[in-house]
């Protein structure tokens, strides 16, 4: 995955049954994978959006990587 066409998506509040919910609708209704997802925490909500993406490009990238 490129930074050039990695989309971001950011969730709040979602309880583990929302986000269960939220993910199987995409994958049910044929909608393109948004590789990078976020819960907003403590930690996160401080950082600004390029942060945010480069910390979960790392992720993504070590997640991987192993493969």
């Amino acid at each position: 995955m490129s930074a050039e066409n990695s989309f971001l998506m950011v969730l709040k509040d979602f309880s583990s049954e929302q986000l269960d919910e939220f993910l199987a609708f995409f994958k049910e209704n044929g909608l393109l994978p948004v590789n990078l997802k976020a819960m907003l925490t403590p930690v996160t909500v401080h950082w600004d959006s390029l942060k945010l993406h480069d910390e979960l490009m790392k992720e993504h990238t070590e997640m991987y990587s192993h493969k």
